[in-house]
């Protein structure tokens, strides 16, 4: 069975327009993950290997412990970011993760400039 960011990114795409069950996605990584192709993929592609993971633990019966749509859409996000997919129709990053990267972002700055012994106050920065 091969095995690319093409071939999970289009099960991702089929899963979220609803044309595969979440039963069909979650039986289908499975399959994956219970192979030794897997270990093979999580050494060479870790983000492959993380998004399949992500439909492999779409089997929660009652749905409590599944990722979320959004998480899931994210990971189609970041196949398609590195280049190996078609970008053109990628879902946006969640809310959440855009306010998440921006203050980790913030912090860092402001984190280099402390220790730097720039300051952030007024009249301490460069």
């Amino acid at each position: 069975m091969l095995i690319n960011r093409q071939v999970v990114s289009k099960k991702i795409k089929e899963y979220l327009n609803s044309e595969l069950s979440k039963q069909d996605v979650y039986e289908w990584a499975k399959e994956i993950v219970v192979s030794s192709e897997y270990e093979k993929i999580s050494k060479t592609d870790k983000l492959l290997g993380d998004a399949i993971q992500v439909l492999w633990e779409l089997h929660h019966a009652d749905g409590k412990f599944d990722p979320p749509r959004k998480e899931i859409a994210y990971y189609l996000r970041l196949l398609k970011v590195r280049g190996t997919v078609d970008n053109d129709d990628s879902p946006p990053m969640p809310e959440e993760e855009k306010t998440r990267r921006g203050q980790r972002g913030r912090v860092g700055r402001e984190e280099e400039k402390t220790r730097r012994g720039q300051g952030t106050e007024k009249g301490q920065g460069k």
